[in-house]
């Protein structure tokens, strides 16, 4: 009961979070550029990983099996925020002065979120 309590305590103030991001790309000119593809697998991941959370605390009739759940939640929680750092370290050639094929990098950006689901 009081894992249950934290978790959907912790989950108002996330959604919002994740709300607010939608709500600035809301009526932008959105470009989908290789660092935003790796911006949109973080808020897909990250949602995911919210709704997984709070129905693995939730009493169902039948519930889908908790393991599955747990490991989901966590996975897409923890380890989707990578795909913010992977979007952030390809938005320019300022290490070495040279760009990435945007081509090359749409299809690593696909084949990377593809492997983690």
């Amino acid at each position: 009961m009081v894992f249950s309590a934290l978790t959907f305590s912790v989950s108002i103030p996330v959604g919002d979070q994740v709300f607010n991001w939608l709500a600035t790309m809301y009526k932008g000119s959105i470009r989908l550029d290789t660092p935003m593809l790796y911006a949109l697998a973080f808020l897909f991941l990250f949602s995911i990983g919210g709704l997984t959370g709070s129905s693995s605390v939730a009493r169902h009739r039948r519930p889908p099996p908790r393991h599955l759940l747990r490991l989901a939640h966590f996975h897409s929680v923890m380890s989707g925020p990578s795909f913010a750092f992977l979007g952030g370290s390809t938005t320019g050639g300022e290490d070495g002065g040279r760009m990435y094929s945007e081509k090359l990098g749409r299809i690593a950006a696909l084949l990377v979120f593809v492997g983690f689901t």
